[in-house]
């Protein structure tokens, strides 16, 4: 079985980190990245080591694909899609990060083999 190396993007205090971990899965996180620092300590506190504090609509095709990852684990803003919100989909700006991290992920020339992207209900019917 195919080891998985995973970048965790939109890390927040690490859920999808401890999932993957519990799971049993073969492989490691091999970064994480979330700008929100109170989210970041708290990481820190449970895996030892604090997530790239770091724009995720600043990343760069390089910048990820330096870690040769064969897996994303992404937990992004709810907001934009959630039916207690306003629903603006991609017209909300918390949506913007994820649509970048999406547009870098078609122009690599190795991409992930498996995504893993947890949101709201019905968040894959909105745009």
């Amino acid at each position: 079985m195919t080891s998985i190396r995973a970048l965790e993007f939109f890390s927040g205090i690490g859920g999808l980190h401890f999932g993957f971990n519990a799971s049993g899965a073969n492989g490691q996180v091999l970064e994480s990245f979330d700008m929100n620092q109170q989210a970041n300590d708290t990481y820190k506190l449970s895996f030892g080591k604090s997530p790239v504090s770091r724009g995720i609509d600043r990343l760069m095709v390089k910048d990820i694909e330096k870690y040769n990852a064969n897996c994303w684990l992404m937990s992004p803003p709810c907001q934009p899609y959630t039916r207690g919100g306003k629903l603006l989909d991609d017209q909300d700006n918390r949506a913007k990060p994820l649509l970048h991290l999406l547009d870098q992920l078609e122009r690599m020339k190795t991409p992930p083999q498996y995504l893993f992207l947890e949101n709201v209900k019905n968040f894959e019917v909105r745009k």
